[in-house]
């Protein structure tokens, strides 16, 4: 392997992180037996007796289920006449060209702009992975001991260092060291527009890449106390999106509340509206304009 950053190019040479902490997928558990990922049984019938009371919660469980997968078939068509992902909901390369178009052409900008000239840079990776048969992004959840945005869900990002020759080689980097998903095996998609922190000191950059990549990833006491594989067609679920707005603003976004995941917002969760509505405009609720579509 060719890594540009000679600071990292000894694999061999990089602490292995500690295997402790567990992987957490939504929906989905790693059998370790299989070598695979595998969908969850349904916990009702293993937690209530054959009652009365545990027909009513597994009705209703049958009911959320049958919804979902409703809403699931729905997503899949908008995205599969996008051609973001194949007829079979999978991530191909004609899907992975279709996406990169899509971003070239259709690039999503923050409606509010002001100039600012950045003192630090940041990168963060938007990964793609096809898990189970369905196309998926990686999400990692912080540890609840890190000093900021502790237990919140992000995407896989660092500060740029000097030695890191490249925005997205950054993103590359911080990817392996949190998630251990190694470099050279991501194929570059597109990148969203920069965005800037509240402070307006720091812009992110942040950039679209798939991996052939499907191994549990391993963590240990650092930055990720979870890694969630989250399918495409779970965002476009209207039931698990709410429009908010950031603190003392009045720039409108949607924020993501998906079924067994934590929640979902802040910038974290409007790299995944611009990202959304460049490749599948109508798959978010409406908002306001504060979101721009380019043509």
């Amino acid at each position: 392997m060719k890594f540009p950053n000679k600071h990292i190019k000894d694999l061999h040479l990089l602490p292995r992180r500690l295997r402790t902490v567990p992987n957490f997928l939504a929906n989905y558990s790693w059998n370790q037996q299989g070598n695979t990922f595998s969908k969850e049984n349904n916990r009702i019938g293993r937690i209530f007796p054959a009652s009365e009371r545990a027909h009513k919660y597994t009705t209703l469980a049958e009911n959320d289920s049958y919804s979902e997968k409703v809403f699931e078939q729905l997503a899949l068509q908008k995205l599969a006449r996008e051609k973001v992902v194949s007829e079979r909901g999978i991530l191909n390369a004609e899907s992975l060209e279709a996406q990169a178009e899509l971003l070239r052409r259709r690039p999503t900008h923050l409606r509010y702009s002001p100039s600012y000239n950045p003192a630090k840079f940041a990168s963060v990776l938007i990964p793609l992975i096809n898990c189970e048969h369905r196309a998926c992004l990686v999400l990692t959840q912080r540890s609840s001991y890190l000093r900021s945005h502790a237990g919140q869900m992000c995407f896989p990002g660092g500060r740029v260092e000097p030695s890191d020759g490249s925005h997205y080689y950054a993103a590359l980097r911080e990817t392996y060291e949190e998630v251990d998903l190694l470099p050279d095996f991501f194929t570059f998609v597109n990148r969203i527009p920069s965005l800037f922190t509240k402070d307006l000191r720091t812009e992110i950059h942040s950039y679209v890449a798939f991996t052939i990549q499907n191994n549990l990833p391993s963590l240990g006491f650092g930055e990720v106390d979870k890694v969630y594989c989250i399918p495409l067609t779970s965002f476009l679920n209207p039931n698990y999106q709410k429009v908010t707005k950031f603190r003392n603003t009045d720039l409108e976004y949607i924020e993501f509340n998906i079924k067994d995941v934590p929640r979902i917002w802040g910038i974290t969760a409007v790299l995944l509206n611009m990202y959304f509505r460049s490749l599948c405009p109508d798959s978010l609720i409406p908002t306001s304009n504060t979101l721009i579509s380019g043509c």
